[in-house]
């Protein structure tokens, strides 16, 4: 027993002692109670010093509101998630419970709390189940999904506890840092975060950022290109023409695939700097024919490619692939290429969930990615012990040569447990392999339900009747599910429900979310998973070493259970998550650099926000602006300007300010020093620009500063983003070739971002007046003005 269990098991023989005093309090009371402990926090009393007493207030609540009495377990979960830790619990033992205890503990300082789940369903139930709980104790509870409206966000944040998704948090939170109104934000500062299936949304939905782009953007010469160049890179083909490596995810033309395409091309070099960067799409092109699989990696849903969550099998509406890879899949299906539109804003979750003053997570598999969590989110990993004693049987993989022999003894097996009415799930890796198993087992008349990417509206239906007797479920993947599969009484007496999974994942956890759907609060239970060739992992690793030790062994047509072949599993297993942990910390590192011109950027912006007055300011960039443009280029011997100094000065201003009409002030003429012109100059804009505010209303010319500014400043950081992707892309190619290329990213990085802050003064200043021009000539007395001088 580690020491953090020993500590919680003392705090929850406090909380037992408790129970029996708060079992007579009247329901009035409890919401009295919350209101002391808040008067308590106020006063000095820290949150360890008022859990016991506050746990011990939701464990009464939750008896009574929902008839559900928490286990000591439940309650050292919880401790550890009010510490911040990553806790570990199996599937089935009470997580939605166990986050209330911690949430209700920290919405008393009234900051907010987030319980973060894997989707919308989860964001809702988890909400509306949990609701009565909160309201008792007199804290009040909302829940943030994709359909939620922009009014109904502000309220559902402003709540004690908010339950969302990750993705609805993430976009409110960009979205937020993109506001011209500061009175709009979404959000409060984030304070507590509680993530559901921590590992599932930290770790495996962290290899891509969240990005909001520019929906009005358009790049028509580039769509035809990918449809233009699609049926060409079809004739090429693999090993011949091009290599590829599926650990790395890269693929690579070979000189005979080059000069194949130089010709079809009719261009003297794909490398060189021609009108057109064919190697671009050709790059993007090979990679979605050769790496991204229909009903794998995507499906298609209403003439759109929507991509399918490897570790959930969910799919991911709100997503695109970057970089040109969803136009080369649209390209490949032959469906209509859309946009590739400029990013406006982007973050992983691993930056994202980094801003929380405080941040846990629950899992059941967590123990095994407890080093990223310790690098990447700086979390320790505890593991909370079962309420009842886990007595599933775990057998043995089971090696097989093809997957159709995989499927035949599947079938077989399911056939024999189905006629015996238990319940069987079976897990597969892809919306294709699901449709092949359950056509495999109406040949053999076994009705099945099918879970994948194309039925998730009926997840909560087919999950509901899983532990139902003479039932099977089909599943593509169950990471992220959050429904516990509750057994009938007869299946529970008999060996409980029974789990195939159809082929190893790259990560072991996401087999054992899998696994750990069975043998839930000490029921019985059995898994097997069965393991082909033509496997994923083991084609990419030791494929011709599995067959040739398979058909070593007796028997093997119909299957083995063998040690070598095991390890040689866990050998791939173990080099899969190798490479996926090097790729998402290589993500972080590359983001790091990102989130810290990011804060500093939304830091710059936000200030800008929230001032009410930003004339000062203005006028100060006005000032450096024109002397800039105006002072600095005259140059005077005699140290006085002249008459052809004037007329030149007078046109820059003129220039500057977009106004053919402008007059300088009467301080500018011939013979003054050239040391005052600088004051001046400054005097003639100020006295233009003081004008035109008593015009439009000093009111009416604080919005144009603050607009104008915040306008400038967001299309900065889209050009920005954009030579962040390049500049990224460019590091990715050089990662093989230098060993410094880190280095040469963060100061290409450093350049770019200096680059865009000296570039703003100037910019703001240019568009400022374009805007009072624009103005200007809209007022019916502009002609008459411009009549009269």
């Amino acid at each position: 027993m580690n020491k953090h269990i020993r500590q919680y098991r003392r705090i929850v023989t406090k909380i037992n002692w408790l129970e029996k005093e708060f079992e007579d309090l009247r329901d009035q009371d409890l919401s009295a109670k919350t209101t002391l402990l808040k008067m308590r926090l106020k006063s000095s009393h820290s949150l360890e010093r008022i859990l016991p007493e506050a746990f011990a207030l939701v464990r009464e609540a939750a008896k009574r509101t929902i008839g559900m009495r928490a286990f000591n377990v439940q309650l050292q979960g919880a401790i550890a998630a009010h510490e911040g830790k990553i806790v570990e619990m199996k599937t089935g033992e009470g997580k939605t419970l166990t986050i209330a205890f911690a949430a209700f503990l920290n919405a008393l300082e009234g900051n907010g709390v987030h319980v973060v789940t894997a989707n919308d369903y989860l964001a809702k139930r988890d909400a509306t189940w949990m609701g009565p709980v909160y309201r008792i104790l007199g804290l009040s509870v909302e829940f943030v999904t994709s359909e939620t409206s922009e009014f109904d966000r502000q309220v559902s944040y402003g709540a004690d506890v908010t339950y969302a998704t990750n993705n609805e948090i993430g976009f409110d939170f960009l979205k937020d840092n993109m506001l011209y109104e500061a009175e709009n934000k979404r959000q409060r500062e984030l304070n507590f975060a509680i993530v559901d299936e921590a590992d599932s949304v930290l770790i495996d939905e962290a290899q891509t950022p969240l990005v909001i782009s520019d929906s009005k953007s358009s790049s028509k010469d580039d769509k035809a290109l990918y449809i233009k160049l699609s049926p060409l890179v079809m004739k090429l083909k693999k090993g011949t023409d091009f290599e590829v490596n599926i650990e790395e995810r890269t693929v690579n033309l070979t000189p005979e695939g080059i000069g194949k395409l130089e010709k079809i091309l009719n261009v003297e070099n794909l490398y060189g700097d021609g009108d057109v960067d064919y190697l671009y799409f050709i790059e993007r092109l090979l990679k979605a024919y050769a790496l991204f699989e229909k009903d794998r990696d995507y499906i298609i849903e209403n003439d759109a490619v929507v991509i399918v969550d490897e570790f959930t099998g969910r799919m991911m509406f709100n997503h695109r692939y970057y970089q040109g890879i969803h136009q080369a899949i649209e390209a490949k299906e032959g469906l209509s290429v859309l946009d590739e539109n400029p990013t406006l804003a982007q973050i992983t979750f691993q930056h994202l969930f980094r801003k929380y003053k405080k941040m846990a997570g629950l899992t059941g598999t967590a123990v095994s990615a407890g080093k990223e969590f310790r690098m990447i989110y700086k979390k320790e990993v505890v593991e909370i012990p079962t309420n009842e004693r886990v007595i599933r049987q775990d057998q043995k993989d089971r090696f097989f040569l093809t997957w159709e022999d995989k499927l035949k003894y599947l079938a077989w097996s399911v056939k024999e447990h189905y006629f015996k009415k238990r319940a069987v799930l079976i897990g597969t890796r892809s919306v294709k392999k699901s449709h092949h198993v359950h056509v495999e087992l109406l040949s053999e008349n076994i009705p099945s339900s099918v879970l994948n990417a194309k039925h998730t509206s009926r997840e909560a239906e087919v999950i509901a009747s899983a532990g139902q007797p003479q039932t099977v479920t089909v599943a593509t993947n169950m990471a992220g599910r959050g429904t516990d599969i509750k057994l009938h009484k007869d299946i529970q007496k008999d060996m409980g429900l029974l789990v195939f999974g159809t082929e190893r994942h790259n990560a072991r956890r996401i087999d054992n979310q899998l696994i750990g759907r069975s043998g839930r609060q000490g029921d019985p239970g059995v898994s097997q998973l069965l393991i082909s060739a033509d496997d994923e992992l083991i084609k990419t690793h030791f494929k011709e070493e599995y067959e040739k030790e398979l058909k070593r062994h007796k028997g093997w047509a119909e299957g083995i259970e063998h040690p070598v072949l095991e390890k040689l599993l866990a050998r791939a297993q173990k080099r899969m998550e190798d490479v996926f942990f090097d790729q998402r910390v290589l993500n972080y590192e590359f983001d790091k650099v990102l989130e810290a011109q990011r804060k500093s950027f939304y830091r710059q912006r936000n200030r800008v926000l929230l001032d009410k007055d930003l004339k000062e300011e203005t006028m100060r960039l006005i000032s450096k602006e024109a002397y800039r443009r105006i002072v600095a280029p005259i140059k005077s011997r005699s140290g006085v300007i002249t008459e052809r100094d004037v007329q030149k000065i007078v046109f820059q201003m003129k220039k500057m300010v977009l106004n053919d009409w402008f007059r300088p002030h009467n301080e500018l003429h011939a013979g003054i020093e050239l040391r005052n012109l600088r004051m001046v100059a400054h005097k003639s804009i100020s006295t233009y620009y003081n004008d035109f505010e008593k015009y439009v209303t000093s009111k009416k010319m604080r919005m144009i500063e603050k607009t104008v500014t915040l306008k400038v400043l967001d299309l900065l950081w889209v050009e920005h983003l954009k030579k962040v992707e390049a500049i990224q892309g460019a590091a990715l190619v050089s990662l093989i070739s230098k060993a410094d290329f880190f280095e040469e990213f963060e100061m290409q990085m450093s350049v770019a971002y200096r680059a865009m802050l000296f570039s703003a003064p100037r910019v703001i200043v240019l568009t400022l007046f374009r805007t009072m021009d624009r103005l200007f000539k809209s007022f019916s007395q502009y002609n008459k003005i411009a009549t009269k001088q």
